[in-house]
C-alpha cells in the first residue's frame, strides 16, 4: 500500500470526481434509452455532492498549504475528504450536506 503522506490530495480526489462525473452523465444516457426514470435528483447529487466537492476539496487541500507555506494536509483529513466523496455515491444530498458541515466545523 502506498504511503499516504507522500500522496497529494488531488491525486485521490480528482479521480473520484471523474467517476462522479461519469456516473452523473451516464444516467442521462440510460434515461434516453428508457432504462431508468427521470434522473434529475441523482444527477444533481453526483455533480454537486461528488464531482464539485471532489475537485474543490482536492484543489484546496493541495493548493492552500503550498500558498501559505505550511505542511500538507494530514492523512486523516485526506481520508475524511475521500470518504465524503465516496459516500456521496450512495447518500442523499441532505445527508451529504450534514456530513460536510460537520467536517467544516471540526477542521476549520
Amino acid at each position: 500500500m502506498p504511503n499516504l503522506n507522500k500522496i497529494e490530495p488531488h491525486q485521490i480526489l480528482f479521480p473520484l470526481g471523474v467517476m462522479h462525473a461519469l456516473l452523473g452523465a451516464s444516467v442521462w444516457i440510460l434515461f434516453v434509452f428508457q432504462r431508468n426514470n427521470y434522473p434529475g435528483i441523482l444527477h444533481a447529487n453526483q455533480m454537486i455532492g461528488g464531482f464539485l466537492f471532489s475537485f474543490v476539496a482536492g484543489f484546496l487541500l493541495t493548493a492552500i498549504p503550498r500558498f501559505i507555506g505550511t505542511k500538507s494536509c494530514s492523512t486523516s483529513e485526506l481520508m475524511i475528504a475521500g470518504s465524503f466523496s465516496f459516500l456521496s455515491f450512495f447518500s442523499e444530498q441532505r445527508i451529504f450536506i450534514l456530513l460536510l458541515l460537520i467536517y467544516l466545523i471540526i477542521f476549520f
